[in-house]
């Protein structure tokens, strides 16, 4: 046989002094009327009565005289077992777990049918749109965390190019010095004709001959220039030079989940004299007979 778990709480393992409800940190203690009170209240009655005359205390249970045993108060080890023994959870085989849970679905279906004040199905409505409202805010909030990730990846990739050009530029050898030089050179020869040219085209002395040698001098030097810069560039960028490509196109909105509707299933009911709020007090009644008769076959219960 087994018994309610709130009727051995509140009747077995509760102190008979103060009536606090003992635990696992408590010694339960025997009076020598055999009543049982907790470790707060044995403290009690040892510290008030230190220094009384034969180590003598009046119960406040039984109202008697009782004496302290100079070893203490006898331990009640039915009652700490009970409090210190570990939870264990009772199953009476899969057929009547199973009816449990069809029992409490049906209960959640015969709570579902009486909302049928329009202020509660409006409720529900706005929850479950309030509840997919977070889903999309939820992956939304996702789908920025992964953007940032990627952003700091990109900026990392970055940064990392950069301490490697520098580094590559600040540890160069001598042939540097060489480049420079002759690239100092082509630019003061580069300054220079431009210097004069332009005074040439100033003074408007047009003469075709030598309009094609200067021209012919200024390619020349363009693609000499455009040579130094390409080593210059290659020195100073590792040989290669990074650059971010981004992407323009607009995030396709599925990118972030799509909006769905699920066709509900339409159960035909046909219902003959009765109105639902009667349909649903004998569902009451045949959920209490169900659960009545299912205790009744299977002992007490418990927990």
């Amino acid at each position: 046989m087994f018994y309610n778990k709130s009727f051995i709480q509140n009747n077995l393992l509760k102190c008979d002094q103060c009536s606090q409800q003992l635990n696992e940190h408590d010694q339960p203690k025997y009076l020598p009327c055999y009543k049982t009170i907790c470790s707060k209240c044995e403290l009690t009655i040892i510290t008030t009565n230190s220094k009384a005359i034969d180590n003598k205390f009046k119960c406040n249970i039984c109202e008697k005289d009782h004496s302290i045993p100079n070893e203490g108060f006898v331990l009640n080890d039915r009652i700490y077992a009970l409090i210190t023994a570990e939870p264990m959870r009772i199953s009476f085989g899969k057929e009547y777990d199973a009816l449990k849970s069809n029992l409490n679905k049906i209960e959640s279906l015969i709570k579902s049918l009486e909302l049928t004040n329009t202020d509660k199905l409006i409720d529900i409505i706005k929850e479950h749109c309030m509840e997919q409202i977070n889903l999309i805010q939820l992956s939304t909030e996702k789908k920025i965390e992964q953007l940032n990730k990627l952003n700091e990846q990109f900026i990392g990739i970055v940064k990392h190019y950069e301490t490697k050009c520098v580094q590559s530029v600040l540890f160069q050898n001598k042939n540097e010095s060489v480049i420079r030089v002759q690239m100092n050179k082509l630019v003061e020869e580069a300054n220079l004709f431009l210097i004069e040219k332009q005074a040439y085209l100033d003074e408007l002395k047009i003469n075709e001959d030598e309009m094609k040698q200067f021209n012919f001098k200024s390619e020349d030097l363009q693609s000499r220039l455009n040579k130094e810069s390409a080593k210059l560039n290659h020195l100073i960028f590792d040989s290669k030079l990074i650059r971010f490509i981004s992407n323009t196109n607009e995030m396709n909105k599925f990118e972030l989940g799509i909006i769905d509707y699920e066709q509900l299933g339409e159960t035909t009911v046909i219902i003959i004299s009765f109105k639902l709020g009667l349909l649903i007090e004998m569902l009451k009644i045949s959920l209490g007979l169900i659960f009545k008769n299912a205790k009744k076959s299977v002992g007490r219960l418990l927990f």
